[in-house]
């Protein structure tokens, strides 16, 4: 019996996502981006979000962190490598498309490349200054930055700390 690893698709290089951003015509597209090391409620519940805004015809695509650009912002991390990372978003069926990136210079330049309608970030990162810079280059470019408001309040941070003094 064979195993269909269709989901593998969903994994694309950058220029593979501009060739598609040439042909999409009017699909609209949502962006957002982030390390997705343990998914968790919070996540799966941010993503739904962020499909919700390009319907079911639209394109969610995924920028994820690299393990060298997760190990940068948040040392220790990642516990998951960018492959089990990726398999498990990969499995979500909002999830359209994921790009890793290396750094928020990349991001950037990606949004720019392709320019989606629509870019969301958690509410929870609505405040922290490494996210302004990003925020402002972005906005620049996208129809509609949205704050995703947290439906639940948890991280993998928090996460890790329950299991860990369970």
């Amino acid at each position: 019996m064979m195993v269909n690893y269709s989901w593998q698709r969903k994994v694309i290089s950058v220029s593979d996502l501009q060739e598609l951003a040439k042909k999409r015509g009017s699909e609209l597209w949502c962006m957002t981006n982030g390390c997705f090391d343990i998914i968790h409620s919070g996540h799966v519940a941010f993503l739904q979000q962020s499909k919700f805004y390009v319907g079911s015809v639209g394109k969610l695509i995924v920028c994820l962190n690299t393990d060298r650009s997760v190990r940068e912002i948040k040392p220790g991390r990642p516990y998951n490598s960018f492959p089990e990372r990726s398999t498990t978003l990969s499995a979500l069926e909002g999830v359209d498309y994921i790009v890793p990136i290396e750094s928020s210079d990349d991001l950037c330049k990606i949004v720019k490349s392709v320019k989606p309608e629509y870019y969301t970030k958690s509410g929870k990162m609505s405040t922290d200054k490494p996210f302004q810079m990003e925020k402002e280059e972005i906005e620049k470019v996208v129809d509609r930055y949205l704050f995703v408001p947290q439906m639940f309040y948890t991280s993998t941070s928090a996460l890790v700390d329950k299991i860990k003094t369970s």
